[in-house]
């Protein structure tokens, strides 16, 4: 299966390779995600993570702007009575407010569960239902995790500075983001209170920020300036607004 990401990605039994040469991954097993979900069989891979992907010819570009760019392939699995997801984490903070995150689905549907809490207590919880190309932007101060609810491959690209630092202990304290995605639909997380959700189609910020369907990362190639927001959060709040706006 071709990617279209921007660059000549493949992915081929599960792998990911660049100009047909197979690419390192890191993985997160069922075993990594027993403090955030039910029990599986404890080797099976849930989820690939390909870091820093670039074509060489965009390396000055990159390293310019502060960029890294991730590949994320989740396997179409069960977590007990859960669809496959990440692990999920928090941003460090840049000056005032965390720093962001933007992602595009390559292939595959995927669900966004974007979460703001203050201690156990929920504040905003929205779930992005996003179909290939689509973009998602994680706004500043919001925990994050993207889960397959479907039965095929889900591929996502993400793109974020590389000054920010992710925190994932803040979901594991509470056994997971505040709500888990069934087949029944989503369960609360009763170890959250005050539990708030909305459910938006993710179809808009391409079209609303970036004037472009083209992947994110050609956009970025052509106009690295579109991507100020993910080094500097604080003075994007507008943008942050809208990337969950209803």
């Amino acid at each position: 299966m071709i990617l279209n990401d921007g660059i000549p990605l493949e992915l081929r039994d599960g792998k990911l390779f660049l100009h047909g040469a197979a690419l390192q991954s890191s993985q997160r097993t069922a075993q990594d995600m027993r403090d955030v979900s039910s029990p599986s069989s404890a080797e099976e891979i849930i989820y690939l993570m390909y870091r820093n992907i670039f074509d060489k010819r965009h390396a000055e570009l990159i390293a310019k702007h502060k960029i890294r760019h991730d590949i994320t392939i989740i396997f179409p699995k069960m977590l007990g009575n859960e669809f496959s997801k990440t692990l999920g984490h928090y941003h460090s903070i840049s000056k005032t407010v965390s720093y962001t995150e933007v992602y595009e689905v390559l292939a595959g549907k995927a669900h966004f569960l974007l979460q703001k809490v203050s201690g156990n207590k929920v504040e905003d919880a929205v779930v992005l239902e996003a179909n290939e190309g689509d973009a998602v932007i994680v706004p500043n101060d919001y925990g994050h995790m993207t889960i397959n609810p479907t039965t095929e491959i889900l591929a996502v690209s993400d793109l974020q500075s590389t000054l920010a630092a992710a925190d994932y202990q803040p979901i594991k304290n509470l056994r997971g983001a505040a709500y888990f995605e069934t087949k029944r639909g989503f369960v609360k997380n009763t170890n959250y209170t005050n539990h708030i959700l909305r459910i938006l189609k993710a179809g808009h910020i391409k079209a609303k920020y970036f004037g472009s369907k083209k992947p994110l990362y050609s956009i970025f190639v052509e106009a690295p300036e579109k991507f100020k927001f993910l080094n500097e959060p604080e003075n994007f709040l507008e943008l942050m607004r809208l990337a969950i706006a209803g």
